[in-house]
């Protein structure tokens, strides 16, 4: 029972933080830029209750590259969800992730990044069923 109670205790002062892939933890917009700019493949899932997920390839998955890429850290914390990974990939190689709240927001590391881009918006409509 004490193990129980150390292991929650332990969950609750290291805090939620979402695992960084392909890589140190230190984000930065040009670190992210380079880390998925060769992807060739898209996973995108849904963590939660019912898992569900979407592979994007071609040029709707090099847009995204694109517009991700640009994407500048925001200067204020949305209090969304960030509930849909985005995993960038080459091949079968996991490159980077992003957590991504459906919108025109997504976490990277300890960072929000948020912007004006198309496809991420087009990205949140196709996984909503807007």
């Amino acid at each position: 029972m004490r193990v129980c109670y150390l292991i929650v205790v332990l969950a609750i002062l290291s805090g939620c933080r979402h695992p960084s892939i392909g890589g140190d933890s230190i984000a930065s917009p040009a670190k992210l830029s380079r880390l998925i700019a060769d992807a060739d493949r898209i996973v995108v899932t849904r963590r939660g209750a019912a898992v569900s997920s979407l592979t994007i390839s071609g040029d709707e998955a090099r847009k995204l590259v694109r517009d991700v890429s640009i994407m500048k850290p925001g200067p204020q914390v949305t209090q969304s969800i960030f509930d849909w990974e985005i995993r960038f990939c080459k091949g079968d190689k996991n490159l980077a992730a992003v957590y991504f709240n459906g919108s025109r927001h997504f976490m990277y590391g300890d960072d929000e990044y948020s912007g004006d881009t198309g496809e991420l918006q087009a990205l949140g409509k196709k996984l909503y069923g807007w």
